[in-house]
């Protein structure tokens, strides 16, 4: 309705049809990539007239991701601070009592 169409071949890519704006769209999160902020402006109007939203402008959360941008040498380093520590605590893994540095016993090598 209002020039936004998804990508016939990328599920919940969304692009405009004469503006240089897209996102994605997982669950409940969007990721914007635009140039020029009246667009970006745009799309946030039109998701206002149905929808209650938030907006981050710095860009350094998305669907549980955090970004640490480095606009200088045209990098993104991507991490999940905590996900290791919730992982092994929602599966039940006990720390080992002893340090073990290999699975098996070690063979004393003759030269």
């Amino acid at each position: 309705m209002h020039g936004y169409s998804q990508s016939k071949a990328v599920p919940g890519l969304w692009t405009h049809t004469t503006r240089p704006i897209s996102f994605t769209l997982v669950v409940d999160d969007l990721g914007v990539k635009y140039v020029g902020r009246e667009h970006v402006i745009h799309l946030i109007d039109i998701l206002k007239q149905n929808y209650e939203i938030s907006e981050d402008w710095s860009g350094t959360k998305y669907i549980g991701i955090t970004f640490d941008w480095d606009y200088l040498n045209r990098r993104v380093h991507l991490s999940m601070p905590g996900y290791i520590t919730k992982a092994l605590q929602r599966f039940g893994h006990e720390p080992p009592k002893r340090k073990k540095n290999s699975p098996y016993p070690d063979v004393i090598r003759n030269y």
